[in-house]
């Protein structure tokens, strides 16, 4: 599923800027469904695949394992720009990293 995306809103969506110096957390842009039963927007069952621009606009294309009514939209993303991925950086600083190499 490609979804157009205004970039020029928050333009550090698409670079991943950092938001969280001390985890590393980010936002990201990526693909969400309404998920009826719970009332919210969820991102079960998608996956984000790649994210880009053309002349005509930006966009985001994400695979599903549903139908559904999808929107592309600012999420949380961690120190390697995954979309709710859990990687944080450690205490040296590294993204997944141990806390070794300090």
């Amino acid at each position: 599923i490609p979804l157009p995306y205004d970039s020029t809103l928050r333009p550090e969506i698409g670079d991943g800027a950092v938001i969280d110096r001390v985890t590393g957390l980010r936002t990201a842009v990526s693909c969400l469904f309404w998920d009826a039963t719970r009332a919210e927007w969820s991102n079960e069952g998608i996956r984000r695949l790649r994210v880009g621009s053309s002349p005509n606009g930006s966009w985001v294309e994400c695979a599903s394992s549903h139908l559904s009514v999808f929107v592309a939209s600012e999420v949380e993303a961690d120190c390697r720009g995954n979309p709710f991925g859990t990687a944080q950086i450690d205490a040296c600083g590294v993204c997944e990293g141990d806390g070794s190499s300090c």
